[in-house]
């Protein structure tokens, strides 16, 4: 640790608060507050380095496979939550085979919940612009298609009761409202 001055940093007419500043200053000058430099900037973040790819190792391009089919959501199917992609290479997180099982299923749900949720959504907007058009019948026919589904997310999990109790309610006086 440097010596630092203390004379320039301590003025007794200013009381305790000149004091604490006075050694937040005194800190800084020293060295001892970490994240800045001795003038009292911070400092500027450290360039990330990739361990996988240091001088002392080549670079390697990683087996993969031939890219997937693109599905319905925009993802490709073979990239999965259960992986991380570091450094252009995949690594999967899953140590075991139940877990890389497992992982694979989560990802399955996970699309087939997403496309469940858009088609509940898409039920909602063809109510709202058959209402929005005047319509009693086709609002009244999309009004009950949009509430079977509704109730059926909250059913199985996808959609929470109360939220559902919420968009049914207010789908009803939006119908009510239609006359």
């Amino acid at each position: 640790m440097t010596a630092v001055d203390l004379s320039n940093f301590f003025d007794t007419s200013g009381g305790l608060h000149a004091l604490l500043l006075s050694w937040r200053d005194y800190s800084i000058a020293a060295g001892l507050l970490p994240g800045t430099h001795s003038h009292g900037a911070p400092r500027p973040p450290k360039p990330r380095k990739c361990p996988l790819l240091t001088a002392a190792t080549p670079v390697k391009a990683a087996p993969h496979k031939a890219p997937g089919p693109i599905d319905n959501s925009g993802r490709n199917p073979d990239s999965c939550a259960s992986q991380i992609e570091l450094c252009n290479e995949v690594v999967s997180v899953a140590n075991s085979a139940q877990a890389r099982k497992r992982a694979r299923q989560n990802d399955k749900r996970r699309v087939h919940n997403h496309s469940i949720r858009s088609r509940m959504r898409t039920m909602i907007k063809a109510f709202v612009k058959s209402a929005g058009a005047g319509d009693k019948d086709a609002a009244t026919s999309a009004y009950r298609s949009a509430v079977a589904m509704i109730d059926k997310l909250a059913g199985k999990g996808l959609q929470h009761k109360n939220r559902a109790a919420r968009l049914k309610s207010r789908l009803n006086n939006r119908l009510r409202g239609i006359g």
